[in-house]
């Protein structure tokens, strides 16, 4: 193709010329997704293209002859003036270099914060500064999609870290229960190779052991299901009318010989008391509790159920005198797979699930269950309860 010079051009075919190019120079300014600003060489806007207006909420006929830092960039989001002497794309008036993609804050119109690249690029005829053309595209939902990232990631990794975590508290706890079953066998099978007879202490004995350590098996597991149940959404409470004052004695009754070196002590009204219950998992969430309370309490101490009816809810409150909880653990103590800082110095067995689980079947029952503790005086949990129909 030939290269016309302009000098060989007719006054018709330049004025054609320069027609086509600022239709051409229009369609792109006004198509184009990005805003961009014409600046005179004090800054102040000439032109505004659509994209500008949509994007900050201006118009052209508003912006035309202001200083567009005065209207768009004139303090930092946290309430802090900014000068246009800070400002690094007034610079380029001076410098009579460009900047390019610069992240930065505008400012919409309705005063909203709009986070931005722009590049600011002078023109310079003459060795002289005539313009600058800035252009500005909104990364407002690019970086909150980075963050949205950013954010499951750091979720994965703390999940990836509670699971390595999980597994090395579980394998542990598991290990000590097979440990004793299994050695037991072993004894079992040395007195048959010899053909002895146990004493019937011995016998008891044994069978104690192995049955509380099968127990302590069946409700590790059954933790973990719960868990799974959890997590999958599957953990399903079926509420029926259920006396709570009933259930909590009977289940005082029950534990009472499991535990005889700690007392249990009920403080309930004389009247029933009607909730809509699940009472499998109700028992479940009490049981846990109360064994909490004898775990972690002074041995001899005695632990205190209160039942108490109040307006439209029942609270249960267990109490124990023992280590107590340190500030600072109570407001993780209902988190997947957490325990207190203290629990390690009683060598007492736990996966961190328990009060977690406790925590999700209280919810599920449209209630809630919360702790106070002094460190070295003991703790109080207690349970609310509503007396009127489950929250779906």
């Amino acid at each position: 193709m030939m290269d016309i010079q302009p000098d060989t051009l007719s006054p018709d075919l330049m004025l054609e010329e320069i027609e086509y190019q600022r239709s051409l120079n229009q369609a792109i300014t006004t198509t184009t997704a990005e805003a961009l600003f014409m600046l005179d060489p004090a800054g102040c806007v000439t032109y505004v293209n659509p994209a500008a207006e949509e994007m900050f909420g201006w118009t052209q006929a508003e912006l035309a002859g202001k200083r567009l830092h005065d209207c768009l960039h004139h303090h930092y989001p946290d309430g802090r003036p900014f000068t246009i002497e800070q400002c690094p794309l007034s610079r380029v008036f001076q410098s009579k270099h460009g900047i390019r993609n610069h992240e930065d804050h505008f400012i919409h119109k309705d005063g909203s914060f709009v986070q931005v690249y722009c590049s600011n690029i002078p023109i310079v005829i003459h060795g002289r500064v005539t313009a600058a053309v800035l252009a500005v595209s909104d990364i407002t939902e690019r970086r909150r999609i980075e963050q949205e990232h950013l954010r499951l990631y750091n979720e994965a990794q703390a999940a990836l870290g509670m699971r390595d975590q999980f597994l090395s508290v579980a394998a542990h706890e598991l290990k000590n229960p097979i440990t004793t079953i299994s050695g037991y066998i072993q004894l079992l099978q040395r007195w048959q190779d010899k053909n002895e007879a146990m004493a019937p202490e011995q016998n008891q004995r044994v069978l104690r052991t192995l049955a509380n350590q099968v127990q302590r098996l069946q409700r590790m597991i059954e933790s973990l299901l719960d868990l799974s149940r959890l997590k999958s959404n599957q953990l399903v409470i079926q509420p029926a009318p259920l006396d709570i004052v009933a259930l909590i004695r009977r289940l005082v009754d029950e534990m009472q010989p499991l535990f005889t070196a700690n007392r249990l002590h009920v403080f309930t009204p004389d009247t029933p008391i009607i909730i809509q219950g699940d009472e499998s998992r109700l028992e479940q969430v009490l049981y846990n509790l109360v064994q909490n309370a004898i775990k972690y309490g002074d041995p001899g101490s005695a632990v205190e159920i209160h039942v108490i009816r109040e307006a439209g809810t029942v609270l249960i409150k267990i109490c124990d005198v023992g280590i107590g909880i340190a500030a600072e653990n109570l407001p993780h103590l209902f988190d997947l797979f957490y325990r207190a800082n203290n629990v390690d110095s009683l060598h007492t067995p736990g996966m961190g699930l328990g009060l977690y689980v406790v925590n999700e079947i209280i919810t599920l029952h449209g209630g809630t269950v919360e702790v106070e503790s002094t460190p070295g005086s003991g703790s109080v949990f207690s349970v609310r309860l509503p007396l009127n129909a489950l929250v779906a």
